[in-house]
């Protein structure tokens, strides 16, 4: 996927009542964010967010939180979310390796590892090299390891 500035984008996230803003100050708070205290799944590199955004529907008694690097693709997440009323979903515009500083161990028992599966597709590729993969993966495990201990 090519990348593309989007003007505004920043702005916009930090307007969005579905984007977490300082999601440092949630950590070990994310029951108070959601205002139930329902199991936490968070998948990360969640792109324009349309396997989370169906599993938030599908699953009103879980909560997701779906972190993304790029503005230009989270306001795309956003921006499909807009006209759902989606009270289980929030957004997080960072890098993966700070996650350990957003979430408690207890918080989060499971990772969805969806970039993981992508990614092993991508390594089939001739050109797997142009995709990361091999970075993704390693971030992705690394995460999984800190919060599976």
């Amino acid at each position: 996927m090519r990348l593309r500035n989007v003007p505004g984008s920043r702005e916009a996230i930090a307007d969005s009542p579905l984007a977490i803003n300082e999601p440092k100050e949630l950590k070990g708070k994310w029951n108070e964010e959601f205002g139930n205290n329902n199991p936490i799944r968070i998948e990360i590199g969640m792109g324009k967010g349309k396997f989370i955004t169906q599993l938030a529907m599908e699953n009103p008694d879980i909560n997701y939180v779906g972190i993304e690097k790029y503005s230009s693709v989270l306001i795309r997440a956003i921006e499909k979310c807009e006209d759902i009323e989606i009270n289980n979903l929030r957004f997080i515009r960072m890098e993966a390796e700070y996650i350990q500083d957003v979430f408690e161990k207890d918080e989060v028992p499971h990772i969805i590892e969806l970039g993981v599966q992508v990614g092993g597709a991508f390594c089939r590729c001739k050109r797997s090299h142009l995709y990361g993969v091999q970075q993704l993966f390693i971030c992705l495990r690394l995460v999984h390891l800190r919060f599976n201990r």
